[in-house]
C-alpha cells in the first residue's frame, strides 16, 4: 500500500495526489456487512489493510 503525497502550498491551501482504482473506507467496510456510516468498525478496516500488505 502506497500512501498519496500531500503538498502544503499556504495557510489552508494545498494539493493532494489523485488515487485511481481506489477504494473509500465506507466501499471496504461494505464489504465486510456494514449498511451505514454508523456502523463502520475499525476491525474490518484493520482486516483490509492487513490482507493488502500480505508478504509475498
Amino acid at each position: 500500500m502506497t500512501p498519496y503525497s500531500c503538498l502544503a502550498s499556504g495557510q489552508d491551501v494545498g494539493l493532494i495526489e489523485a488515487v485511481r482504482n481506489s477504494d473509500t473506507i465506507m466501499k471496504i467496510q461494505e464489504k465486510s456487512g456494514a449498511k451505514a456510516s454508523l456502523q463502520l468498525g475499525s476491525k474490518a478496516l484493520h482486516s483490509w489493510i492487513k490482507n493488502q500488505n500480505i508478504e509475498r
